[in-house]
């Protein structure tokens, strides 16, 4: 575009300049021609102002386009790094629900599962309880049941010796004359 103005305005220059020398001359020809030349150089200098001013309103337009469209661009930019943002947090504070609820979840199994081993200790411990006791008379029972079969088994073997439960232990018998 500035290559074109510079054309233009070189152009009426030596056109002026080729008017100039030529006015003056005296032939009506080229008088004529002269001033068709400077009515066409007039119409040009306008077209060039007209050019001028449409130039420096699209490069003012232009301008305007920039700075609205940046402003717009910067505006959703924000927009859309307030929503991104936002929808961050949003998924934060989500997983940390969501990881509070698992851990409360987790340490109520830990606690019923506790309590329900404690209930099962209880009971293991009183079944073994009663299993030992119950081996323990039984036991007793054998002992009793052993201690009479050995009594028994004493008195029929050794009728004199068989004292049961002796205090002082007995001498020795006698011999037989």
């Amino acid at each position: 575009m500035k290559r074109l103005i510079c054309a233009v305005v070189t152009f009426s220059l030596i056109l002026c300049l080729g008017l100039f020398v030529l006015s003056g001359c005296e032939d009506p020809a080229a008088q004529n021609t002269a001033n068709e030349a400077n009515s066409e150089v007039n119409k040009l200098k306008a077209k060039l102002g007209d050019l001028t001013s449409k130039q420096e309103e699209m490069t003012k337009n232009i301008e305007e386009m920039r700075k609205g469209l940046a402003e717009k661009i910067d505006s959703r930019m924000d927009k859309i790094a307030s929503d991104l943002k936002e929808k961050l947090n949003a998924a934060v504070e989500k997983i940390q629900n969501n990881s509070s609820k698992a851990i409360s979840a987790a340490k109520d199994i830990v606690k019923d599962s506790q309590t329900e081993l404690d209930k099962e200790r209880e009971n293991t411990k009183s079944e073994t309880e009663k299993l030992v006791l119950s081996i323990r008379d039984e036991i007793k029972k054998s002992n009793e049941d052993l201690k009479k079969f050995m009594d028994n088994q004493l008195r029929e073997l050794y009728p004199y010796a068989y004292q049961p439960r002796r205090l002082e232990p007995n001498p020795p018998p006698a011999p037989e004359k």
